[in-house]
C-alpha cells in the first residue's frame, strides 16, 4: 500500500455545515488530488466569534455524514485533532502537527481568509513548508483586484 504523502486541509467551523463547503471540498480535492482529504472544525476560531449552539459532537457527526457523500478522488477524514487541542485553533499549529506526519500538506481558504494569510499567527514559519489553495465565492468579484496583488506577494515572501 503506498504511503500517503500530500495532505489537503479543510478547516472551518462547520456550524452547520452547508452546500458551499461540501462544493468546495469536492472542488479543492478535485483540483489538488491529495491522497487523504482532512476535515477539520476549529475548536474556537480565532477571527471570529461563533453564535451557534452546536456541540462540537454535533459538528462533527454532520462532518462525518458529509465525508461519506463526498465525490472526491482521495480518502476523506474528519479529525477532531483541533477540538481535542482546545483553546483558540490556529493553523499553524494543525500544520506543524501534520508536516512531521506527511510530505506535503496544502490548505484551503476562501478569498477573505486569502487577503489576511500574511497576518496569521507565526505566518512567516508554516507558509514556507505548505502550500496553498484559495476559492473565490460564486459571483463575488469583490476581492479581484486585492487577489492579484496579494498572490505575488505572499509567493515573493514566503
Amino acid at each position: 500500500m503506498k504511503p500517503y504523502e500530500k495532505v489537503a486541509v479543510f478547516g472551518g467551523t462547520f456550524s452547520p455545515v452547508h452546500n458551499g463547503h461540501i462544493k468546495a471540498m469536492e472542488a479543492y480535492a478535485k483540483t489538488v488530488r491529495p491522497d487523504i482529504l482532512y476535515i477539520i472544525p476549529t475548536a474556537i476560531p480565532p477571527h471570529k466569534i461563533r453564535k451557534d449552539s452546536a456541540t462540537d459532537a454535533q459538528r462533527l457527526k454532520m462532518l462525518n455524514m458529509v465525508a461519506e457523500e463526498l465525490d472526491v478522488p482521495c480518502k476523506v477524514f474528519v479529525s477532531d485533532m483541533e477540538i481535542l487541542r482546545g483553546g483558540i485553533s490556529y493553523t499553524c499549529d494543525t500544520v506543524f502537527l501534520l508536516r512531521k506526519i506527511y510530505k506535503e500538506v496544502c490548505i484551503f481558504c476562501g478569498t477573505d481568509m486569502l487577503l489576511t494569510l500574511d497576518e496569521w499567527r507565526n505566518a512567516w514559519l508554516f507558509l514556507k513548508h505548505i502550500s496553498v489553495a484559495y476559492m473565490q465565492r460564486e459571483e463575488d468579484f469583490r476581492y479581484n483586484r486585492e487577489v492579484e496583488e496579494k498572490i505575488p506577494y505572499l509567493m515573493k515572501n514566503f
